[in-house]
């Protein structure tokens, strides 16, 4: 089946390519950085701590922006999957939705249990990823207060003054925009203060091995702590954390591929905040916003992330129009 999803997954990333070439864009999204990384994640998923999963996922990320061309056609239909996002998000903070509750730390249940961070879908911060790449409306700050991602809402702060925001007002929108993110730390301020032990743990790993990494996916698979994991873990000279990523996509990429792979997703990373800055397309305030929040999360290569990732790219690259008003 693997090998099924490689095959099928690789002719649709050729087919990109040749659609790149034929329609000479002025754009072209830089597919040699994009193939370098995906060999650095191949690469890392035949380490002892390493799988293909990431590498597959980020297959589809590419596939996606292929697949993008097409489905750009239909943005009534993603502003609908993004007004059904924000419906059923805010449904399940109210209770409207008989789901169990989660508490994993707290603070998670608000207003004396009346309302909640949305678990149902999947974890709030990636939902809350999804609401950036959808098509941005009133409904994007709506999921992103409701599921408390602190670090989607640096995302949307950073595109707010970068898309409304004259240049010599940026100073006052910057220091405006920082009170809001200190006043959203309050939310829960032990789990941001968290994200520093992540980020420390993450740069250890990635100090230990700098050249080749501990494997494409070795956060996740060091959790079992007996066999090569016990080695990674060994790193850390306090408890483990317990993530599966260090919540920040480069020290992630850093730590399960070392520096190579680094130095190809900031290609990767930078190629993509190049076409942002040229683009006229609105899906570049969502790209903008996201990769503000890959600082503080670590979803791009979720499933469906990746996909929504592939198609706000593919919008930006093959269709071009004014920017609208949120």
């Amino acid at each position: 089946m693997n090998l099924l999803l490689f095959t099928g997954l690789t002719s649709l990333n050729v087919a990109a390519v040749a659609c790149i070439l034929k329609y000479q864009l002025p754009q072209p999204f830089p597919w040699l950085w994009a193939l370098l990384f995906a060999g650095m994640l191949l690469q890392g998923a035949f380490s002892p701590l390493g799988t293909p999963e990431r590498f597959y996922v980020f297959l589809a990320l590419l596939s996606a922006v292929i697949v993008g061309a097409a489905a750009g056609r239909h943005e009534q239909l993603a502003r609908a999957l993004a007004i059904g996002l924000a419906a059923f998000v805010v449904a399940d903070a109210v209770r409207l939705i008989p789901t169990a509750d989660v508490v994993a730390t707290p603070g998670e249940l608000q207003l004396g249990g009346l309302v909640r961070r949305p678990y149902a879908l999947e974890h709030p911060n990636v939902v809350a990823a999804w609401s950036l790449l959808l098509p941005l409306g009133l409904w994007t700050p709506i999921v992103v207060v409701s599921t408390q991602s602190r670090g989607a809402l640096a995302g949307l702060v950073a595109m707010l003054i970068a898309r409304y925001v004259p240049r010599r007002a940026l100073p006052w929108a910057a220091a405006g925009g920082a009170v809001v993110l200190i006043l959203a730390m309050l939310i829960r301020p032990g789990t941001m203060l968290a994200r520093v032990d992540f980020w420390v743990e993450g740069l250890r790993f990635a100090a230990a091995r700098p050249l080749t990494g501990w494997g494409s996916g070795s956060y996740y698979t060091s959790l079992a702590g007996t066999g090569p994991a016990a080695e990674m873990n060994a790193v850390v000279d306090y408890q483990r954390t317990g993530m599966h990523t260090a919540h920040n996509a480069a020290i992630t990429i850093a730590a399960e591929n070392g520096l190579p792979g680094l130095l190809a997703f900031a290609g990767l990373a930078g190629s993509v905040f190049v076409l942002v800055r040229r683009s006229t397309h609105p899906a570049r305030w969502g790209l903008l916003a996201f990769w503000v929040q890959q600082l503080f999360d670590d979803q791009w290569l979720h499933p469906v992330t990746a996909v929504l990732l592939g198609l706000a790219i593919a919008a930006c690259l093959f269709k071009k129009e004014e920017p609208s008003a949120l």
